[in-house]
C-alpha cells in the first residue's frame, strides 16, 4: 500500500467506516504549523531543508504573516544590522546589508538611486528613503530582498528638508510610515500613513515643535517599545542637540525632552544615539576632549538623564574621526561598541565594572580594540549601523497588502506593457494565427514567476 493510499478503519454491520487519510493529513499540517510557527526566524528558515511538507508550510504566504506577527518575533531581543553604501561615479546606490549579530551577508540592493539611504530599521524590515521632494520610500525585507515601494504625501513648496521613519506599535499591531517634513516660514508638520491602512497619508494636526536632522554626522531615529526617538536639529552647526523628539506610535502624539544641561551649547566631537536594553542611550565627546560620555534616557515617568559611562578616547580633536563612526548595544552578549572610523572599541557591560567606582563618573577603559578592514580605496563608501531589527519572513507587499499608493513609473509601465505584448505575439505564433488584438496574460505566468522568487537564507 502507498504512502497515500486510502485507509480503511474496519466494518460495522457491514458498513465501512468513511477512509480519513486525507483527514489526518489535514491534522498533521495543522499540528506543523502550530509547531513552526513559535520557533524562531531563523530556525525557522531552516526547516525549510527538512521536508517537502516543511518547506511548502514555511514558504506559505499566509503562514509568513502569521509568524511575523508573533509575540516572540516582535517582542523578542533585536539585532544590529551594518549597512555599506558604494556611490561613486554610479549612478545608482549600491548597498549591502549585514547582520553584525549573524555575521552574515543578508542582501545587496543595486536598483535604488544614489540618493537614498537607510532611515532606520524596524523589526524585519529596512527602510530607505531621500531627502528629496515626491521620491517614493522603499520599505525592504533583508533576509528575501524583497522591497515595496511607498509613495510620498503631497508636500508644501517651501520645504527646505524632510525625513523618513519607520515605527511599530505593539498594542495596536500596526506598522506606520512617518515624514517629518521642516520648513522656515510654515512650522514643522509630521505625516503619517498607515501601512496596511486604507486611508492613504494624513497630516497630525499638531505642527513639530522644531526641526530634526538626520546625515552622516547625525544618528538615525531610533524605535524603542513602540516610540519614536529624533534628535532635534542643533541651534548652530557644530552644536550638540539639546532635545529629542519622542512621537508615540499608536496615538502618533509627540512631545520633547530636554537633554542632559551639558548638551546645551556645547560644540561637539561626536553625537550618537541607539537601544541599550529598552532605553534610549546617547554616546557624545566633546570637541577637544577625550572623555567619551554614554547618558541613558529615563523610562516614562520621564526623570533625570543618568551618566552610564565615561571612557578615555585618548584622543583631543575635533572629532572629524568620530563622526564617521557609531554606537550600538549587542543585546545577546550585553557587549557596548562604539567605532571610530578604522577601528571598534567593546565593552562587555555584563561584569558591572563602573558600580565599584562610582557608576558613570568613573574613567573607565575599553576591554577591547580592534583594528577593522580597511574600505577599498577605489570606492566612494561609507557604512552604518541600524538597530531595532528582529528578523522576518514576511514580505512587505503581503504584511503591508491594501490599498497602498504605491508608485508605479513611467519606464515600468513601459516594460510591462513590452513583455506582455511580446508574449502575446510568441504564442499567436505558435497557433499560426494572426490577430491585431492583445491577447490575456498567460495565467501559469505567476506560477512560474512564483519559482523564481528567492529562497529565504538564514
Amino acid at each position: 500500500m502507498g504512502s497515500h493510499a486510502n485507509i480503511a478503519i474496519g466494518r460495522r454491520h457491514g458498513a465501512v467506516i468513511p477512509q480519513i487519510d486525507s483527514t489526518m493529513e489535514s491534522l498533521g499540517e495543522e499540528l506543523l504549523r502550530e509547531i513552526l510557527v513559535k520557533l524562531p526566524t531563523r530556525d525557522l528558515a531552516r526547516c525549510c531543508c527538512v521536508s517537502r511538507l516543511w518547506r511548502i508550510v514555511v514558504q506559505e504566504p499566509s503562514f509568513r504573516k502569521l509568524h511575523a506577527m508573533a509575540a516572540h518575533v516582535i517582542s523578542g531581543p533585536t539585532e544590529t544590522l551594518a549597512v555599506t553604501e558604494i556611490r561613486g561615479m554610479r549612478i545608482r546606490l549600491e548597498a549591502v546589508v549585514l547582520n553584525v549579530s549573524s555575521e552574515k551577508t543578508m542582501c545587496r540592493i543595486t536598483d535604488l538611486a544614489g540618493g537614498y539611504s537607510p532611515s532606520n530599521a524596524c523589526n524585519g524590515f529596512l527602510c530607505f528613503a531621500a531627502n528629496v521632494e515626491e521620491w517614493p520610500v522603499h520599505v525592504c525585507n533583508p533576509v528575501t530582498g524583497d522591497k515595496m515601494k511607498i509613495a510620498p504625501p503631497p508636500e508644501m513648496k517651501d520645504a527646505r528638508s524632510r525625513m523618513y521613519a519607520m515605527g511599530f506599535s505593539a498594542s495596536t499591531h500596526q506598522y506606520k510610515l512617518f515624514r517629518l517634513s521642516f520648513h522656515d516660514s510654515s512650522g514643522h508638520y509630521l505625516d503619517v500613513y498607515t501601512l496596511g491602512g486604507h486611508d492613504g497619508w494624513r497630516r497630525n494636526p499638531h505642527l513639530l515643535p522644531c526641526a530634526a536632522r538626520y546625515n552622516c554626522e547625525f544618528p538615525p531615529p531610533v524605535l524603542i517599545d513602540g516610540k519614536l526617538y529624533v534628535l532635534t536639529e542643533p541651534p548652530k552647526y557644530n552644536q550638540a542637540s539639546d532635545k529629542v523628539i519622542v512621537i508615540d506610535v499608536a496615538s502618533e502624539a509627540h512631545c520633547i525632552y530636554h537633554l542632559p544641561e551639558e548638551f546645551t551649547g556645547a560644540v561637539i566631537a561626536a553625537m550618537h544615539a541607539f537601544n541599550m536594553s529598552g532605553q534610549l542611550c546617547i554616546a557624545m565627546r566633546l570637541a577637544g576632549d577625550r572623555w567619551l560620555r554614554f547618558w541613558v534616557m529615563p523610562l516614562p515617568p520621564f526623570g533625570n538623564w543618568e551618566l552610564r559611562y565615561t571612557f578615555d578616547m585618548d584622543v583631543e580633536d575635533d572629532g572629524g574621526q568620530d563622526k564617521t563612526g557609531g554606537a550600538w548595544f549587542d543585546a545577546g552578549d550585553r557587549v557596548l561598541c562604539y567605532r571610530v572610523q578604522d577601528h571598534l572599541y567593546m565593552y562587555d557591560t555584563s561584569n558591572n565594572k563602573h558600580e565599584a567606582g562610582g557608576g558613570g563618573s568613573m574613567k573607565m577603559q575599553w576591554d577591547q580594540k580592534i583594528p577593522l578592514p580597511a574600505v577599498p580605496p577605489h570606492e566612494r563608501q561609507r557604512w552604518s549601523v541600524y538597530g531595532g531589527y528582529r528578523p522576518s519572513l514576511v514580505s512587505p507587499r503581503l504584511a503591508f497588502a491594501s490599498n497602498a499608493p504605491q508608485q508605479t513609473d513611467e519606464q515600468e509601465r513601459f516594460e510591462q506593457a513590452l513583455m506582455h505584448t511580446l508574449g502575446c505575439k510568441k504564442a499567436s505564433r505558435s497557433k499560426k494565427q494572426l490577430s491585431t488584438n492583445v491577447g490575456p496574460a498567460d495565467p501559469n505566468d505567476d506560477e512560474r514567476a512564483a519559482k523564481r522568487i528567492r529562497e529565504p537564507t538564514g
